[in-house]
């Protein structure tokens, strides 16, 4: 079951969703956005195919689904890298990191059930520890 469906033509965002998305867009680390809608259904079945628009698709297995409070967590597997799909549902609110050999994918919500799928460039990305002093 696909995951993504592309929003077309900016999907005519509403003021509040045009200002999240040009945050995003002004992150250091954001290379590329796309707007998406997102197939809840799918996190119902045992593995899921996450199809980035106009990149490829990744088979993602499940190996947890949690519920809580009315927010369910999704982690699965791609290409046996341990939780390379992370999902955060809440209603119609969707926040994930998707994680691949070669690619890096967040997923956030910009309101009305539209989301931005962002390709992060994980060369921007700042260091984890800070250079060592002598």
């Amino acid at each position: 079951m696909r995951l993504f469906d592309a929003v077309p033509g900016g999907g005519g965002l509403e003021a509040g969703q045009q200002r999240a998305l040009d945050k995003i867009k002004r992150r250091d680390t954001t290379a590329a956005v796309d707007l998406v809608r997102v197939n809840k259904d799918a996190f119902a079945q045992p593995q899921i195919s996450i199809n980035v628009p106009r990149r490829r698709t990744y088979q993602a297995k499940r190996f947890r689904l949690s519920e809580d409070n009315g927010m369910q967590t999704w982690l699965g597997e791609i290409n046996t890298i341990p939780q390379g799909a992370v999902f955060v549902i809440r209603g119609d609110n969707v926040t994930g990191t998707i994680r691949t050999r070669d690619a890096l994918y967040k997923l956030s919500p910009l309101g009305g059930g539209i989301h931005a799928l962002v390709t992060e460039d994980p060369r921007r990305l700042p260091p984890e520890h800070p250079p060592r002093r002598e």
